[in-house]
């Protein structure tokens, strides 16, 4: 639940990536450089990244266009 009181639904890279239709790198590679809705990212150097499902879904959209 964010600050406004809006549940967040969250996805992984590897959820993201087939809805982007580009490959599990290709998604982890936007991520860090900040090209995806990255929520936060797990501890540790090899942490996973969160996403935001809904930015997520709007990207799959506009890039679908």
């Amino acid at each position: 639940m964010n600050d406004t009181g809006v549940v967040t639904r969250l996805c992984s890279v590897r959820d993201a990536a087939p809805l982007l239709g580009v490959t599990v790198q290709t998604a982890q590679r936007w991520a860090r450089a900040g090209r995806l809705p990255v929520v936060t990212k797990l501890p540790g150097d090899t942490g996973s990244y969160v996403l935001d499902l809904a930015a997520v879904e709007a990207m799959a959209a506009e890039r679908a266009k």
